[in-house]
């Protein structure tokens, strides 16, 4: 594979580190990111997703509901159980840390809802109004 031999190093202020050998992936940023990304989950879409409709954007994937917020989150918390099986097959791991659950409506008795979102057993957190 083409990033099988990449190297990088870190700066700190004015001092640079010792190369280092990055074993696999993709440099974060890299405008290669969304293609492995969409090798190595092709086909999750088709999981079972109990409800949920799975929209796949670059390396976001996005789940729509209905308007019954508890079924909202029963059904998300199913959708990722699901989906971390189908990583665990495939060999993918999803960083609980580098994700987040967030809740977009027009209902502003629900603006301060905190939704209790798990990733392989992490709490997620709860971003009002995720970066684009």
């Amino acid at each position: 594979m083409v990033w099988s031999r990449r190297q990088f190093r870190m700066k700190y202020k004015n001092s640079l580190s010792r190369s280092f050998r990055q074993s696999q992936g993709v440099p974060q940023g890299s405008v290669l990111i969304p293609v492995p990304f969409a090798l190595f989950i092709a086909g999750i879409e088709k999981k079972d997703s109990q409800g949920c409709e799975i929209g796949i954007f670059a390396d976001d994937i996005i789940w729509r509901f209905d308007r019954n917020i508890e079924m909202i989150e029963t059904e998300l918390i199913n959708s990722l159980e699901s989906i971390q099986k189908f990583a665990k097959i495939h060999e993918l791991n999803f960083n609980p840390k580098k994700s987040v659950a967030s809740f977009f409506t027009t209902n502003k008795r629900l603006n301060n809802y905190q939704p209790k979102i798990f990733l392989d057993g992490h709490l997620l957190v709860y971003e009002q109004l995720p970066e684009v």
